[in-house]
């Protein structure tokens, strides 16, 4: 108590007097900060209205049948009228005005077009307010640049500021008075900084006032402001750094987090501390007050404290076993505005194990909660699924309503569901879910919002409606040589897809596509590929799998491998496996008995050998080389990284992340890893040299590729992303990677994501970042902007079809682009 006492006096925060004001938009700095990245998109605006390609068209490939992660949602009513806004992590703001039917992007050109947080002023609908950069900060999340305001219904926009926040929480504005409103930061996602807490504004947006500041590491996720009094407000505050090893969480000595309120618009904050956990066990917190009676406030906490009634075998929050298991989400109630509170979850075995997998290992994607407008005892809770509890939060379990009793008789006896029930319904409220809204007049209508896309419910949660979205996240891309030819790709949270690209209505019909739904097995959702040349049947992806599309798949529900026995989910017997060779085969190379367990970035690095498909290379903290298509491995090196054990946790690091073998010279090797290292092998992986030290920074390697028209050509491209650092750095040598010289040219901005080579004519590269695709046809003298019409979204991976002249880009947040390139190779 006396702990808890201090920190209580010490933490008394009064509003900041400082000021921030809109900086104007200059020339790119040198520096790779936030200022500069919103500098750098003015730069890139500029050149693609002077490009020579701005009359080029990209086309929409695909896939059309999925969508992707969406961050936050908001509703805006024109009176009879009523318009829905969906904001995507990464392929910016969409709006549809019948309902969910169709849908149309009102912001998609921007220094930034990750989502944070949306907001709609209740007492002016035209009036929209964005918070880029998305809070959740899942490891394909990307920065922002501050917030946007529209004030005629999200026709036009204005940057606003805040440019330094990095991530947005949330965003309230005052009910009566459009022109107050508070802006939660979540503060840089990789870095320390000082522009973390709750910001106000009094005029609308031109000046903003640090209202809450805590600490350099410690930022606010969610705010709730009292429906009954808007000078009273809740914020949640998260103490937390990203490591390249570790997820965030709290870690040993954090004690800044917890719950504040102000009761004088902001003016000053007191921390809310009785019945809550320490400071130093508050992890992400969601806030909400019950719209029917203000003094009912809950908290959703991602409580680090351990558990002592952990069952034996439970795993931590990063999935390990005997590392102590902390209790994670609770739901927290207070029935006087914050003065004292109480632990409503959890009250059973039942419900703490359920409480326990509500956001799996990962708690710190979600903690969103909802209090239904009309019922202070009907509560939602946002993770991997939506759960409701209807008793004021002591049992969670499915929103969707309780079966009908089972019939009479041994037949009904059996199947009535898990903790809190539920029927069949027409779709669900989809998978892992960051937004949420709940209509205030009528509580059956809500809209949700996931990793899956936008989901609509006008009967309380029995049937919901997907809205398939265009804002796939793709990480790779790969092509193969068939006629026409297909593209393969891993996608967030559907596994790979294969589109094609049909050429054969000519290349104005590029968006004639369709997706390859029956090419299962083709990798996960987190994965590079690579295909096979001379067959484009042979798929290898998934770290390491193969996969013979000519082979018939299993059946539907089988396991490649698997004799029979009962199917998981106790569905009976499976069906028997075909004979003969397995479609996917889990090639994998092996330790050896004196390796460490293979450390292996989600997107560890595939090569095909360019002078035998047969070959193929493959990337952990080890380099390994197969001649066999994998049937066998040999391992080329040790560890090619730092190999700092102080840095090994529970997200792969230290490890190769990008291969090369010179298309000129069989076995010139490149290896470069993501701490920033690179090595050389002239002899086929027989002996190595480490060209760290003539690198220009000690950087991850976002790619390294060995030019096919001269052997001892060299490109490199180098990524600062993980340390929020939008530099561009990308570089060539032509003596085998001793020295480097930049590329960089007049392009404004980076991250840089690759390069590649144009595959008929020298000197024309291509290279990509979070604005969009360019190309140069000097050798990287002068970058021109590559066409007129690619949204603003971050391009994670592109290939050049050798036969077919496209260039087709994956983007992380707009699905799969191609566009014709012939006429540059003219």
């Amino acid at each position: 108590m006396t702990h808890r006492r201090n920190w209580f006096a010490g933490a008394m925060v009064l509003a900041s007097l400082t000021v921030w004001t809109l900086a104007p938009i200059g020339a790119q700095s040198s520096k790779g900060d936030f200022d500069s990245h919103l500098a750098a998109w003015d730069a890139h605006q500029t050149l693609a209205k002077a490009s020579p390609y701005k009359g080029v068209s990209w086309s929409y490939l695909g896939p059309t049948n999925v969508s992707g992660r969406v961050s936050d949602v908001a509703v805006a009513d024109h009176g009879a009228a009523r318009r829905l806004y969906a904001g995507s992590c990464c392929g910016g703001v969409w709006k549809s005005d019948d309902l969910g039917e169709t849908w149309q992007v009102v912001f998609d050109q921007a220094a930034s077009t990750s989502t944070g947080a949306l907001a709609v002023a209740p007492s002016n609908p035209d009036i929209v307010w964005i918070g880029t950069g998305e809070s959740n900060i899942l490891r394909s999340s990307y920065a922002g640049v501050g917030v946007y305001k529209s004030t005629d219904n999200a026709k036009t926009w204005k940057h606003m500021g805040l440019t330094d926040t990095g991530t947005i929480g949330r965003i309230v504005v005052h009910p009566t008075n459009p022109d107050v409103v508070y802006v939660a930061s979540a503060g840089h996602e990789w870095t320390e900084n000082e522009t973390r807490g709750v910001f106000r504004t009094t005029d609308g947006g031109r000046t903003w006032t640090k209202s809450l500041a805590i600490s350099r590491k410690t930022g606010v996720n969610d705010l709730a402001m009292d429906p009954s009094d808007p000078n009273t407000l809740y914020a949640g505050a998260w103490e937390r750094q990203r490591r390249h090893w570790n997820d965030p969480r709290v870690e040993p000595g954090f004690n800044e987090g917890g719950i504040f309120k102000t009761t004088d618009a902001g003016k000053t904050w007191t921390p809310l501390t009785s019945g809550l956990p320490a400071a130093s066990a508050f992890g992400r917190t969601g806030l909400a007050v019950a719209p029917s009676n203000p003094k009912v406030v809950y908290a959703f906490i991602d409580n680090y404290d351990i558990d002592p009634k952990a069952p034996a075998g439970a795993r931590d929050p990063s999935g390990r076993t005997g590392q102590g298991v902390i209790k994670g989400n609770e739901v927290y109630r207070s029935d006087d505005k914050g003065a004292t509170w109480r632990l409503v979850s959890g009250q059973d075995d039942a419900q703490r194990t359920f409480m326990r997998g509500m956001s799996g290992t990962y708690a710190w994607v979600f903690g969103n909660i909802r209090v239904d407008p009309t019922d202070e005892n009907k509560v939602y809770v946002l993770g991997l699924s939506v759960s409701m509890s209807s008793d004021g939060g002591k049992t969670f379990g499915s929103i969707l309503p309780p079966p009908p009793p089972p019939p009479e008789g041994p037949a009904g006896a059996a199947g009535r569901g898990a903790v809190g029930g539920g029927r069949a319904a027409t779709g669900s409220p989809g998978g892992d879910n960051h937004g949420y809204w709940i209509d205030p007049k009528n509580p059956k209508f809500m809209v949700s919002g996931n990793d899956s896309g936008f989901r609509v419910t006008i009967d309380g949660g029995a049937s919901w409606k997907r809205a398939d979205l265009p804002i796939s996240t793709w990480f790779d891309i790969a092509y193969d040589m068939d006629t026409p030819f297909h593209v393969v790709g891993s996608v967030q949270d559907h596994g790979s897809y294969r589109l094609v690209v049909d050429l054969r209505n000519g290349r104005d019909h590029l968006n004639a596509v369709a997706t390859d739904s029956a090419a299962g097995g083709i990798g996960g959702e987190y994965c590079e590929h690579q295909i096979d040349p001379t067959n484009p049947n042979i798929i290898y992806s998934d770290k390491v799998t193969r996969t013979d599309l000519s082979i018939a798949a299993l059946p539907r529900g089988g396991r490649a491998g698997a004799g029979g026995g009962a199917e998981a989910g106790g569905r009976g017997a499976a069906p028997p496996q075909p004979a003969g060779p397995q479609r996917t085969k889990n090639v994998r190379p092996p330790t050896g008995p004196n390796d460490d367990p293979l450390r292996m970035q989600v997107l560890a690095p595939l090569l095909l050998s360019p002078f035998d498909p047969n070959t193929i290379y493959f990337g952990a903290q080890y380099l390994y080389r197969s001649r066999d298509r994998g049937d066998t491995w040999e391992k080329l090196t040790g560890d090619l990284s730092d190999n700092n054990k102080t840095l090994v946790g529970d997200i792969p690091y230290q490890d190769v992340i990008s291969i090369s073998e010179s298309p000129k010279k069989k076995g010139l090797l490149y290896a470069g890893t993501d701490d920033g290292r690179l090595h050389r092998s002239m002899d086929e992986g027989k002996t190595w040299t480490e060209l760290t030290s003539g690198l220009p920074q000690k950087k991850w390697v976002a790619k390294v590729l060995a030019s096919q028209y001269d052997e001892s050509t060299v490109f490199l491209a180098q990524q600062g992303r993980y340390e929020d650092d939008f530099a561009v750095r990308l570089y060539r040598s032509t003596d085998y990677g001793k020295t480097w010289k930049s590329i960089a040219g007049n392009l404004p901005g980076g991250p840089i994501n690759m390069i590649r080579e144009d595959p008929v004519k020298a000197n024309v590269l291509y290279t990509c970042n979070d604005f969009g695709v360019y190309v140069s046809t000097n050798g990287g003298r002068k970058w021109d902007v590559l066409g007129g019409n690619l949204p603003s979204v971050n391009v994670m991976d592109f290939v050049v079809h050798p036969r077919d002249h496209v260039l087709v880009a994956a983007t992380h947040g707009r699905g799969v682009w191609v566009v014709d390139v012939s006429g540059i190779e003219k």
